[in-house]
C-alpha cells in the first residue's frame, strides 16, 4: 500500500507528468531524475495508481488521458485539486468514507497529510462553486462506491442461498433478483423435496459477525412477506472467517417491525442479526 499523499509528493507528481508530456521515457530513466524531495520511484507509483500514466512491457512511461487533463487545468491550484480528487478516489482506506459525513467531519478525522493538502488547495474553508463541486463529486463517488460494495455483498448472499436451496430440495431455484429488485423477494424456491409449492426467500448478507451485523427490511418486502403463503428470510453472516445462516419466518421478525402512527409512515427499518441470534447455524465455508 502506498503512503498517504503529502504536499511534496503531490507537487512532485505534477512536475513528473509535465516532464512526461514532452515525450516518452523509460521508468529507469525517470528514476534518475529529481522532482523535489520525494523519490521519483514513489512519484511514479502514485501516478500509476491513479491512472495518469501507463507503464508498458518494455518499461516505457507515457501519459494517459487523466494526466493530460490535469496539465490542461489552469491555474496551478486547479491541478492540485484535480490530483487530490483522483488520489482520494483511488484509496480504499476507511477514512475515505468519512466524506459522506460532510467536509467538517472529514477534516476532523482524515489523515493530516490529506488535511494539509486540502488547505493548500483552498478546499478546507472556501465555498466557491468549484470547491462545492469538488466535495459534491467526492461525496457522490463515495456513496456510489458504497452502494456497489453493498450490492456485491448482497449478491454473494444470494449465491449462497441459491446453492443452499438447490442442495436442500434438489431443484435449482429461480434467482428473481437478477431480473428485477421490485418483487419484494430475491429467490423463488419450493417448499421441500416432496412439496412443490412455491417458497419466496428474501436474502440479507453481511461481512460482519452476527454480533455486529444488521440488515434493512423495506415496507415493500414486509408487505410481500405478509401476503405470501410461504416466505422466509435467509440471513448470512460471513465475518470472522465463518459462514453462518439463520432462516427466519415472518412470525419470528414481526416483533421487530415498526407500525404506522398518525401521519407517520415507515419505509424501511434496521434490525440487528442478534434479534434472531439463536437461529444462526454455522456452515462449512
Amino acid at each position: 500500500m502506498l503512503p498517504i499523499l503529502t504536499p511534496s509528493a503531490a507537487y512532485g507528481c505534477i512536475e513528473l507528468i509535465q516532464y512526461l508530456s514532452k515525450g516518452q521515457i523509460t521508468r529507469w530513466q525517470a528514476i534518475e531524475l529529481q522532482f523535489g524531495p520525494i523519490p521519483t520511484k514513489l512519484l511514479i507509483d502514485y501516478v500509476l495508481i491513479i491512472d495518469w500514466i501507463k507503464l508498458d512491457e518494455d518499461g516505457v512511461l507515457s501519459l494517459l488521458k487523466r494526466g493530460l487533463n490535469c496539465l490542461e487545468i489552469d491555474p496551478a491550484i486547479g491541478k492540485l485539486r484535480f490530483l487530490l480528487g483522483d488520489f482520494i478516489r483511488s484509496c480504499r482506506s476507511p477514512w475515505v468514507q468519512l466524506i459522506r459525513q460532510g467536509r467538517s467531519a472529514f477534516l476532523l478525522q482524515a489523515p493530516p497529510e490529506i488535511i494539509q493538502l486540502l488547505h493548500e488547495a483552498k478546499l478546507a474553508s472556501t465555498s466557491d462553486d468549484d470547491t462545492v463541486q469538488f466535495w459534491d463529486n467526492l461525496s457522490l463517488f463515495v456513496r456510489t462506491s458504497r452502494d456497489e460494495k453493498l450490492l456485491l455483498i448482497g449478491r454473494s448472499g444470494e449465491k449462497l442461498s441459491m446453492a443452499y436451496e438447490h442442495e436442500r430440495v434438489g431443484v435449482k431455484p429461480k434467482w428473481v433478483a437478477l431480473e428485477s429488485d421490485s418483487f419484494g423477494y430475491d429467490i423463488l424456491s419450493r417448499s421441500s423435496v416432496d412439496d412443490p409449492s412455491l417458497l419466496k426467500i428474501e436474502v440479507k448478507c453481511s461481512e460482519a459477525r452476527v454480533s455486529n451485523a444488521d440488515f434493512f427490511i423495506t415496507k415493500h418486502e414486509w408487505e410481500t412477506a405478509k401476503h405470501s403463503s410461504k416466505y422466509l428470510l435467509h440471513l448470512w453472516a460471513l465475518g470472522g472467517n465463518k459462514k453462518e445462516l439463520a432462516i427466519c419466518s415472518i412470525d419470528q421478525l414481526e416483533g421487530h417491525i415498526p407500525i404506522n402512527n398518525g401521519l407517520g409512515y415507515w419505509e424501511a427499518t434496521k434490525i440487528p442479526f442478534t434479534a434472531v441470534a439463536e437461529r444462526f447455524v454455522q456452515l462449512e465455508r
